[in-house]
């Protein structure tokens, strides 16, 4: 190019030629987010990468789509032809070995299902909408999720469905008028800005699901920021060599620090996404310039070439390989297996399938698309989402899963008296009438105890109300504030509070995850936790126990926490017969380990009961534990059913635990009417094979 960039036409140009440092960018933003996710601690933010991504991407393809536009030549049977076959070979070879995989290294019928549910959606390019609905309180693990990573591709090609539609009407727009263009960029700023508002919006606001991340509209701006650089190119010409150069190491300074400075604490993406996207905007605005920076030219450097080649299927093959290495190893993390795995095997995979598949393909492409190959080849590309997308279902219906029942709770849920759900408390007083009452408050831990609880008391003649709401502190007028649902969980302590005050129960029972309960809690409506989170904990417990007892409640027990296990437990069971292996260590925790987990809630329970009248504290810890190791199962029966949350048996070894306080808050005399196997007392011992 012989000088600076001074008419549309050579802009466009210069836009879709090809660019080694934009392959040097792409090098940056693969290396971002794989060291990310191995887990090197200089790359805490490395999560940025995908934005940079999503910037390149809009650079390069939106003004493909404009330069084709402005000559005449713009096909839509062209562009999604192009876009099938650089986007589909790569990605349908990770499913099909993330496939084979699969068969050996999930064991559970659950882990099979969400695995083929991710294909399903992979194939059909909506798995973010999928990850975006598994969001929340039962949500899995990410590292349980092996295509995870690829919500990001979805994003982009639904992104790439719709953009060519708009850029056609816009152009049509342009054309008509000599007002054209300042309708279409007024058009295409109130898109990019309406896109970052709600973007900041939906990442602010408090909600369990985090839809800015995920979807493609709160995205739509960091591919128009990517495609604007072209647009900017012309004020290039206006700086010396000295403010171009100072463009460029602004853009890799923002970009470092994001990935530097950034952690999983930072709300994201929201404002801090502009930081990573304004980097890579300055990065490729810098490389337009014929004066060439510094740092687009080390980014123009062979290695950096040569990584960004293979950027697309490195990002491909990396996650399912350190997902299934973590699976495998019971979701043990170590950065140097995670390195083995998730950088040097996905690396050579990466470099195989670009030299084999990708550059191939890229050849042939050249070709048959001036063959008139276009529309046949979007066909068939739409044909093989949709073979993938209707066999996942048959794969998992023969996945060679092995069965670990699940023990299904008895008694009755009593849906008419949920009070937090509750409208009206007719129906509710009408079962309670002419028998003791009492009350369970909590979260989940609650709602997971409450049928066997109620079977217990309905065996004699008593009654118990439901008032647990998942993921909500059971102390009456707190919020946690880091939960994203505090306005529902406010609306549903009101809920229990005027339900309780009306029934007025004679007995109470607490029960929670009392451990999650311990951190950022905050008076009702607040946003900012309290400073000093045991003061307020331990004032909350007793305001809420001087409010039952002001409603009529009589006795009240504080259930202290169960063991909460550092993998699902029925996965993990799974795992343990499928691989052969004792799986005490990798589903279980030494005693000693447990208590010291468990110490503070344990510690500021034991506090805010002290002292009070009819209020007793009951630590059920040995229904789990023998003198040495605690489990989440005896035998082949499961006492948990994921990382936390009891089955029936699992209550009803927690009830034989707490017996006596249980008699004492239900004013029970004889024994407990329910079914109790064996304790893990007696025994245990002899058969307890953990180290």
């Amino acid at each position: 190019m012989a000088g600076e960039l001074n008419s549309s036409g050579s802009i466009l140009r210069e836009a879709t030629r090809y660019r080694p440092d934009i392959d040097g960018i792409r090098a940056v933003a693969v290396i971002s987010v794989i060291a990310y996710h191995i887990g090197l601690p200089p790359f805490s933010g490395g999560f940025v990468g995908v934005d940079i991504f999503f910037v390149i991407s809009g650079f390069l393809i939106i003004n493909q789509v404009i330069a084709r536009i402005s000559e005449g030549r713009f096909s839509f049977g062209d562009f999604w032809a192009r876009r099938i076959l650089r986007i589909l070979p790569p990605y349908f070879l990770v499913l099909v070995v993330s496939g084979l995989i699969a068969n050996f290294v999930l064991a559970s019928e659950e882990e099979f299902r969400r695995f083929w549910d991710q294909v399903l959606y992979s194939a059909l390019m909506i798995v973010n909408h999928l990850f975006l609905m598994e969001q929340g309180y039962f949500d899995a693990d990410s590292v349980t999720k092996p295509l995870l990573h690829l919500w990001s591709l979805a994003v982009e090609e639904q992104f790439y469905f719709g953009a060519p539609i708009l850029l056609v009407c816009l152009a049509w727009i342009w054309r008509r008028s000599e007002s054209g263009r300042y309708v279409v960029a007024g058009i295409v700023v109130l898109i990019a800005v309406a896109s970052f508002l709600a973007c900041v919006w939906l990442t602010d606001a408090a909600n369990e699901k985090n839809y800015a991340f995920y979807l493609m509209p709160t995205r739509m701006w960091e591919f128009i920021i990517g495609a604007s650089a072209a647009a900017a190119a012309p004020f290039l010409s206006r700086l010396n060599r000295g403010a171009v150069e100072l463009l460029a190491i602004s853009g890799l300074a923002l970009v470092v620090f994001a990935v530097t400075r950034f952690t999983e604490a930072t709300p994201f993406p929201g404002k801090a996404a502009f930081i990573p996207v304004a980097g890579a905007f300055l990065l490729i605005l810098a490389g337009m310039s014929h004066r060439r920076p510094l740092v687009n030219r080390m980014l123009a450097s062979p290695p950096m070439v040569g990584i960004g080649l293979i950027s697309y299927s490195w990002y491909l093959w990396h996650w399912p390989l350190l997902t299934f290495g973590r699976i495998y190893s019971f979701e043990y993390q170590h950065i140097g297996t995670d390195l083995m795995f998730g950088g040097v095997l996905s690396l050579i995979l990466a470099t195989c399938t670009y030299l084999l598949v990708e550059r191939p393909i890229r050849e042939w492409r050249r070709r048959g698309v001036r063959s008139g190959l276009n529309w046949r080849v979007a066909v068939a590309g739409v044909g093989a989402c949709s073979l993938v997308a209707i066999s996942a279902p048959l794969q998992a219906a023969v996945a060679p899963v092995v069965e670990i029942p699940v023990p299904v709770e008895p008694g009755k849920a009593h849906l008419e008296c949920r009070l937090p759900l509750l409208i009206d408390t007719k129906e509710c007083l009408e079962s309670a009438a002419g028998r003791m009452t009492g009350v369970i408050l909590g979260d989940s831990h609650a709602n997971a105890a409450y049928r066997t609880l109620n079977a217990v008391a309905e065996s004699h003649g008593h009654f118990l109300i439901n008032s647990a709401f998942n993921g909500c502190t059971p102390m009456l007028g707190v919020v946690n504030v880091r939960r994203g649902n505090s306005a529902r969980c406010a609306s549903w302590q009101e809920n229990a509070a005027s339900g309780i005050e009306t029934i007025r129960p004679q007995f109470a029972i607490f029960a929670a995850q009392w451990a999650f309960h311990t951190r950022w809690n905050a008076a009702m409506w607040s946003t900012k936790p309290e400073r000093d989170q045991r003061a307020f904990f331990v004032k909350s417990v007793r305001d809420t126990i001087a409010r039952l007892q002001a409603s009529g409640v009589e006795r009240i027990l504080v259930v202290g926490p169960v063991p909460v296990w550092k993998r699902p437990a029925p996965e993990c069971l799974a795992r343990g017969q499928k691989y052969g292996v004792d799986p005490s260590d990798p589903c279980g925790w030494s005693f000693d380990a447990t208590m010291s987990r468990r110490a503070i809630p344990v510690e500021w329970l034991s506090e805010a009961v002290a002292g009070l009248d009819s209020v007793r504290f009951a630590d059920p810890i040995k229904a789990f534990c023998s003198a040495r190791w605690c489990k989440p199962y005896e035998g082949s029966t499961l006492l948990y059913r994921d990382h936390s949350h009891l089955t029936s048996e699992g209550v009803k070894r927690l009830i034989a635990e707490i017996e006596p306080e249980l008699q004492w808050v239900m004013d029970i005399s004889g024994e407990l009417e329910v079914a109790i196997p064996g304790s893990l007392g007696e025994g245990a011992e002899a058969t307890d094979s953990a180290p």
